[in-house]
C-alpha cells in the first residue's frame, strides 16, 4: 500500500499517536508478540480504506470532517445533514458535481448555505489531513485506460467509482481537495449536429494536446469532399500532424459519440454504403484493412448537414471548473 507513506500524524481517519511516523510505527507493532489496541484499530482502518470505492471514500471524508467541525448538543443530527450535503455535492454520475441550487431544494436551505458547509468541511480535509487512496487509484486507472470518452470510462471503472459516481466527479473532487499530481483531465469538445450542440467529454492525460477537437476537424475535411472518411486515415493524420497516437478503441470511442456517426463497413460490400466505401478507398488512397489483425477497415460517415456545422467545434478543459451553480 504505497499511499501509507503519505499519511500524516494528524490524519483525521487514523488513530495514530501524535508525531509518529505511521509506517515505522506499524512495522514496530507488527514485530511485537502482542500488538497494541491502537495498532489493531489502525490496521483495521487501513484495510477498510484500501477497499473503498471513490463514492464511499467521499462519504468517509465527510463523516471525518463534519465530526471534527461540529460540536454541541445537536451534533448528531447536524453531522448527518452536513455529510449528506457534502456527498450529494461531490458525488454525481455526470459532470463535476450537483449544482447547489438543486441541493437547496432538497435540503430546504439556501444554496449559499450549502456552499459554506462544503467549504468548511474541505478546510478540515485539506493539507494532507485525509488521504485519498480510492480517489487516486481511480485517477490512475483512468490514465491507464484512456484516452477515451467519459461515458466509456465510467462503464469501465464502475466497480472503483461506486454507486452514483462518475470520473468527472472524481477529478473535480481531487482538485477541490488541493491534490497537485492529478494525472488526467476532462476535455469538452462541442460539436454542432443539425440544430443541436452536443458535448463530447473525453478523459485525456493532464496537460496534453486536445486531440478530440483535432479528430473532428480532420474528419470534417474528408466528409466535406466525399461524405465519409477512414478511421485508419484519421489515426495516421493525427500522428503525423499532431504527434498523438491513439489506440483503435480510443479512436472509435470518440467517433461513436459524434452525432450521426455510421460505420459504413457494417452495411456489407453489396450495399450502397459498400459502394461508397469502395469509391472512398480509391479517392483517398487508403489501405483496405486495418493495420491491426482481424479488424475491419473502419470507414465512417457523418451526415453532411451536421458535418458542415461541425466547423464550429471547439475543445475546452474542465479540470478545475467549479460545480454548476
Amino acid at each position: 500500500m504505497p499511499w501509507l507513506n503519505a499519511i500524516k500524524p494528524d490524519d483525521l481517519r487514523l488513530p495514530v499517536p501524535g508525531g509518529v511516523d505511521l509506517a515505522a510505527w506499524l512495522r514496530s507493532e507488527v514485530r511485537c508478540a502482542q500488538p497494541s489496541q491502537e495498532a489493531c484499530r489502525a490496521a483495521a482502518v487501513i484495510l477498510r480504506a484500501n477497499d473503498r470505492t471513490f463514492a464511499q471514500e467521499v462519504a468517509d471524508a465527510a463523516v471525518a470532517a463534519a465530526g471534527a467541525r461540529i460540536a454541541g448538543k445537536s451534533r448528531k443530527g447536524k453531522v448527518q445533514q452536513w455529510v449528506e450535503m457534502f456527498v450529494k455535492r461531490y458525488v454525481a454520475p455526470d459532470g463535476p458535481g450537483r449544482p447547489v441550487s438543486q441541493l437547496a431544494e432538497t435540503f430546504q436551505v439556501s444554496g449559499e448555505r450549502i456552499r459554506q458547509v462544503c467549504e468548511r468541511m474541505l478546510q478540515e480535509l485539506r493539507g494532507d489531513r485525509f488521504t485519498l487512496p480510492a480517489t487516486m487509484r481511480v485517477l490512475e486507472l483512468a490514465r491507464r485506460a484512456g484516452p477515451c470518452t467519459v461515458s466509456d470510462l465510467n462503464a469501465q471503472l464502475r466497480l472503483h467509482l461506486g454507486d452514483g459516481a462518475g470520473i468527472e466527479a472524481a477529478i473535480h473532487f481531487a482538485h477541490e481537495m488541493g491534490l497537485t499530481e492529478i494525472p488526467v483531465e476532462v476535455v469538452n469538445t462541442w460539436v454542432h449536429g443539425g440544430s443541436d450542440v452536443v458535448r463530447i467529454a473525453t478523459v485525456q492525460p493532464a496537460g496534453g494536446l486536445p486531440w478530440s477537437e483535432a479528430i473532428f476537424r480532420l474528419a470534417l475535411h474528408d466528409v466535406s469532399f466525399i461524405g465519409c472518411t477512414s478511421v485508419v486515415r484519421l489515426a495516421g493524420r493525427l500522428v503525423l500532424e499532431h504527434g498523438v497516437a491513439l489506440s483503435r478503441q480510443s479512436l472509435l470511442s470518440l467517433m461513436q459519440a459524434a452525432p450521426g456517426f455510421t460505420m459504413l463497413d457494417e452495411a456489407g460490400g453489396g450495399s450502397p454504403a459498400g459502394t461508397v466505401v469502395s469509391a472512398a478507398r480509391w479517392q483517398l488512397g487508403c489501405a483496405r484493412s486495418w493495420p491491426w489483425p482481424g479488424s475491419r477497415c473502419g470507414w465512417t460517415r457523418l451526415p453532411r448537414r451536421s458535418s458542415r456545422m461541425t466547423t464550429g467545434c471547439r475543445a475546452t478543459r474542465s479540470t478545475s471548473a467549479p460545480c454548476p451553480r
